[in-house]
């Protein structure tokens, strides 16, 4: 595993435009997509890889990035799952658990069961909490039903930089090019990367983000979350990385009407969803020279409900648990020329799993 420390600060895009001459403020995205890191240990290779006589091909082919966390203060912590709330005007940062109950209600809610607040309480949707690692392993193993969080406003600073665009001739300043990015400064917040295939140094230096800032990285302890021992045939699975889906926010193995579908060798039913607003994920194929298609990601931390339906019980945490699972979400119509670039997000560090306990 890589921990990443940047020693300044950081930009990453978002999708809306920043063109020159047109639009003249930026403010960008935090944290960055998998995908972003992905592309920095890569070129961090390539600034240090020799040829060995006429090598051809890819060295980075077998290059993989399972996950990406923040560490905090020196933990690892993971994003709030989404199916945890905030008490309204409760001061303290505690997040409760809602309930999975039948649904029941009149409406155009498709799924077959809601979640709900265990009490008549009123509550709101937490936006930047982060778990620590031992808050994780009491979420998945319903060891408890409220968990204290931190903030990521906490951790990440905003701090403005003006620009003004310059000709490429003269080199002096253009009128009508004044320009503003909001860059991050991190407190006491690195990245930690779960990669295989790629051969870097112990420590040393990439570029990270836009402007290319420099960041010093080094290898440190891989990091383990155990998985729970399931009861019953109900589980839920939290993405602790965001998952770009051939169905949008639904898994391309799962049909749309029924919400049955088998995903290696277990028939499954979706009993309920708790996500958050689509991240866009976007990029540029060098390879292709070409910008990546703009797909709509479900956020980490999002939560999916399930009944298995046929199938051992024991086989879904091998098959989901700290496992992306993008790899083999591709539906049988899916357009042959698109899963190529949908195989490609698992290998970015996108839809990695987490399988959790579910109590009625």
């Amino acid at each position: 595993m890589l921990q990443i420390s940047p020693l300044d600060t950081v930009f990453f895009r978002d999708d809306r435009p920043f063109y020159k001459g047109a639009e003249n403020y930026a403010s960008g995205v935090f944290p960055p997509a998998p995908s972003v890191v992905y592309g920095a240990m890569r070129t961090a290779f390539f600034a240090r890889y020799i040829p060995k006589g006429l090598e051809k091909g890819d060295p980075t082919e077998g290059f993989r990035l399972k996950g990406l966390y923040l560490q905090c203060d020196g933990e690892p912590c993971f994003p709030l799952p989404r199916d945890c709330v905030h008490i309204k005007e409760e001061k303290e940062n505690r997040a409760i658990l809602l309930r999975l109950r039948e649904n029941d209600l009149i409406s155009n809610y498709a799924l077959p069961y809601l979640l709900t607040p265990p009490e008549v309480l009123e509550v709101i949707d937490i936006a930047g909490g982060l778990l620590s690692a031992p808050s994780l392993k009491d979420y998945l193993h319903l060891l408890s039903d409220e968990f204290y969080f931190d903030l990521l406003e906490d951790y990440v600073m905003a701090e403005p930089k003006i620009g003004i665009g310059r000709s490429r001739v003269t080199r002096t300043a253009e009128d009508a090019m004044l320009y503003q990015i909001e860059m991050k400064r991190l407190e006491n917040l690195n990245f930690l990367a779960d990669y295989s295939g790629l051969d870097l140094p112990r420590e040393g230096l990439l570029k990270l983000g836009g402007e290319g800032k420099p960041a010093a990285f080094k290898k440190v302890e891989k990091i383990e979350v155990a998985p729970p021992r399931l009861e019953g045939n109900l589980f839920k699975l939290y993405l602790a990385t965001p998952a770009v889906f051939s169905q949008g926010w639904l898994p391309g193995w799962l049909d749309e009407k029924t919400l049955v579908g088998n995903y290696q060798g277990l028939k499954l039913r979706l009993l309920t969803a708790c996500l958050g607003r689509y991240e866009p994920i976007g990029g540029f194929n060098i390879g292709k020279k070409r910008p990546k298609p703009l797909r709509r990601a479900v956020p980490a931390g999002s939560v999916y409900y399930f009944e298995l339906l046929e199938g051992d019980v024991s086989d879904i945490i091998a098959v989901f648990h700290n496992q992306n699972i993008i790899g083999t979400d591709l539906s049988p119509a899916l357009d042959s020329n698109k899963k190529e670039d949908y195989l490609q997000y698992a290998q970015q560090g996108f839809g990695l799993a987490y399988v959790g306990k579910v109590q009625l």
